[in-house]
């Protein structure tokens, strides 16, 4: 056979053997060959992510190795296999209390979680992981106690089983307090002209009128009303305990002034149409508002403007004369 013969057939043949699929890896042996590449070994496990785990196989049937979608762990992911459970505690053996039960951080129930089990019961009460020392109770449930002007109630306000008086929290009682009961109050209802006046009660702020102040301690009380750019009212009220004690107060604006000056001096000035004297001129007592100032001088024009006096301060008016 001639040499270029020979070349032919080794062709064929190799063309045949590649058509076949002679040669074709299925990425399951180390050393074959393939048209893809593994990125795992088969069987392999791995943890997605904190809830997902993927195991290698040839899942698209093309001869190599891959991960799956993975399967979604209830209770997590740990080095490729999903957690039977979780805990719901730690350290393990950790003591601490449950009601008036000792608990301890354990795996109660062998399944390789710890989880809170219940190892003694306290008849007086747990605190820090440790019974409580016998008690008994300072009081009746529902009684209450004076405590200065302070009416303290009775119950179980600490880590033990039994009654105590509170010592943080109570009633104040502004009449004072006597056999477990705060003396009986009165009532102010306070109203003023303008409305919005902050009322003091013996100084203390009680609110913006019209208002209604309930605990009153009976007896002389001091009541003040105070508004920004008018002057205080104070009036001494007695209270009656049980009744309700009406106050009420005008209030006056702070005045203002007005100072004012003309060219040439010596005007004659009104305010509101009566005579305040020769410019220059400082003019107290003048109520809030817009006043109608007025300068006359012989021989020369009357001048009239109108002025915004603001509560407690002071204004300028001033004006140029002509001459007749």
């Amino acid at each position: 056979m001639k040499k270029n013969q020979i070349l032919v057939i080794l062709v064929l043949v190799a063309t045949i053997a590649i058509l076949s699929g002679c040669g074709k890896t299925t990425g399951k042996s180390a050393g074959e060959t393939s048209n893809c590449t593994s990125v795992c070994s088969s069987g392999v496990k791995q943890c997605l992510n904190y809830n997902t785990s993927q195991t290698c196989g040839d899942y698209n049937s093309d001869g190599c190795f891959e991960w799956n979608a993975g399967t979604i762990c209830q209770f997590g992911c740990t080095n490729g296999a999903c957690n039977p459970c979780y805990s719901i505690c730690s350290p393990a053996d950790y003591l601490t209390c449950n009601g008036v039960n000792i608990v301890s951080c354990r795996d109660s129930n062998s399944d390789g979680c710890l989880e809170w089990s219940i190892i003694n019961n306290c008849p007086y009460g747990c605190f820090n992981g440790t019974c409580l020392p016998p008690c008994t109770d300072e009081c009746t449930a529902g009684s209450k106690k004076c405590d200065g002007n302070y009416l303290r109630p009775c119950g179980n306000y600490d880590s033990d089983t039994c009654l105590e008086y509170n010592s943080m929290v109570g009633t104040l009682c502004p009449a004072g307090c006597a056999n477990g009961a705060c003396y009986p109050t009165g009532t102010i209802y306070a109203t003023s002209t303008p409305t919005g006046a902050t009322i003091y009660v013996d100084g203390v702020s009680k609110g913006a009128t019209p208002r209604t102040i309930n605990g009153v301690a009976p007896g002389s009380r001091v009541v003040k009303f105070s508004l920004t750019n008018y002057a205080d009212v104070t009036q001494n009220v007695a209270v009656t305990a049980g009744q309700t004690t009406n106050v009420a107060a005008t209030l006056t604006a702070i005045p203002g002034s007005i100072y004012a000056t003309s060219t040439p001096s010596g005007a004659r000035v009104y305010v509101d149409g009566v005579n305040k004297g020769a410019t220059p001129r400082t003019i107290t007592g003048v109520a809030p508002g817009i006043r109608q100032v007025m300068f006359t001088l012989t021989n020369y024009r009357t001048v009239t403007q109108n002025a915004t006096l603001t509560a407690g301060q002071k204004t300028t008016v001033t004006a140029t004369l002509i001459h007749i």
